[in-house]
Order: structure tokens, then sequence, then C-alpha cells
């Protein structure tokens, strides 16, 4: 048994639905929160592989020709990757992981927000970690 919500915290147009139809909602809101991190998982190793041919083509071009200009265009490579996967974990994971949470259409605030920050958290969490494997 759990304590009842407060009135304020009930989402009012979701009462109505039954347990069954909020627990395929459920699992079809997490599975598009895990489609979404697959499909993370290929572009993050599409762009770790292309950058480390672009990197490695720079580098090879610094020893070879002495070109000073390779190793600042390597580091701006590299930070504009992570600039970018910052702004995207800030307003598309964010939004995303939202839309997916409301989908899911749960009958009380608390129970709302908590399976959006847990998918949240673990969208971030898997961003960063695939981040690293482009630094």
């Amino acid at each position: 048994m759990t304590e009842a919500p407060e009135p304020k915290e009930i989402i009012w147009e979701n009462i109505s639905l039954s347990r069954p139809l909020r627990a395929r909602l459920t699992v079809i809101g997490w599975g598009l929160s895990a489609l979404v991190l697959i499909i993370l998982t290929v572009v993050f190793a599409v762009v770790s592989t292309s950058k480390s041919k672009i990197v490695e083509g720079l580098m090879s071009r610094f020893r070879h020709n002495h070109d000073t200009g390779a190793d600042s265009q390597a580091f701006f490579i590299v930070m504009t990757l992570i600039f970018f996967v910052v702004l995207f974990n800030k307003l598309v994971i964010s939004n995303l992981f939202h839309k997916f949470t409301d989908m899911e259409r749960h009958r009380n605030t608390h129970k709302f927000q908590f399976s959006f920050c847990l998918k949240y958290c673990l969208g971030l969490f898997f961003t960063t970690a695939l981040m690293t494997l482009i630094v």
C-alpha cells in the first residue's frame, strides 16, 4: 500500500485509463527511449570513427610537413563535436524523453517526474559515456 497523492498532484485526464493500457504505453515509452539510445550509439560510433580518421590525417600532415595549424585544427574538430553533443543533450534528449514520458499517461505528477528523471539521467549518462569515445 502506498499513500494517496494530493489532489493537486493527480493528472485527472489520465485517471480513466485502464491499467493494461497504461502498461502498454509505458512499454512503448521505454521502448522508444531505448531506440533513441541505440540510434545514438550508432551515430556516436560513426562520428568517433570519422573523427579518428580526420585527426589522424591532420596529425600525419603535421608530422610530415611540420604544419603547425594541423594540431589546432584537430583540437577544434574535437571541441566542435563535444559542443554539439552537449547541445544535443540539452535540447533534444530532454525534449524527446519528456514527450515519451508524457505519452505514458501517468496518473500523478510524482510518477511522471520519476519516469522522466530516470529516462533523462540514463540518457545523459549514456551520451556522456559515448562522448568519452570521441575524446
